[in-house]
């Protein structure tokens, strides 16, 4: 569970950000309209696969790392993590 659990296709948003910024390109609507350009998705949809890892918002107090593993690969009643 190294990580490897998730799809390998919600780093495209990231390797595409870094494309177009080693080519000079950084505005931000010019990324997002090509992005959906050449994969046929918007870029704020495989944003929200991330929303289940940001819980900062609840908690400012505890740093969690990967809370959507908690979440899925745990057992909640007997808070083996």
């Amino acid at each position: 569970m190294g990580g490897g659990e998730c799809s390998f296709l919600s780093c495209f948003p990231m390797f595409f950000y870094v494309s177009k910024m080693v080519k000079g390109i950084e505005n931000w609507d010019e990324i997002k309209r090509d992005f959906k350009d050449l994969f046929g998705h918007e870029w704020e949809d495989f944003r929200l696969l991330d929303l289940a890892n940001i819980i900062t918002l609840i908690s400012r107090h505890h740093a969690y790392e990967n809370p959507s593993k908690y979440f899925l690969y745990s057992d909640s009643f007997f808070g083996n993590a």
